[in-house]
């Protein structure tokens, strides 16, 4: 059980990186996760170093397989569909070192 409720769901997508002959991908996998995302303004240094704004924040329970690539979906409560790449991966550890959570800036 997640230290904090985990109410909301976002799908990520992966291509395995084959495309069509027009240039589209092919062979996308969907996954599902409950999560905890807070919709918000933040500033977030992105993976390369230069700093960004992002609008939403995703708490995933545990450490989850989440790649720079990835498309991550979340439709809110309003209805509103954002669906972009992650900008920042981070994975909250405890004293012990054990992954309770994978925050991902979107």
């Amino acid at each position: 059980m997640a230290m904090i409720p985990l109410r909301q769901k976002i799908t990520i997508r992966r291509s395995n990186g084959e495309t069509d002959e027009w240039g589209n991908p092919i062979g996308i996998t969907e996954t599902e996760y409950a999560c905890r995302a807070d919709e918000g303004s933040f500033l977030v240094q992105d993976q390369n170093g230069n700093e960004i704004m992002t609008s939403l924040k995703v708490y995933l329970e545990g450490l989850i397989d989440v790649s720079y690539t990835d498309q991550i979906e979340f439709n809110n409560e309003a209805g509103i569909v954002i669906n972009r790449e992650p900008q920042k991966i981070q994975v909250l550890r405890d004293f012990s070192g054990f992954p309770l959570f994978t925050v991902v800036y979107v």
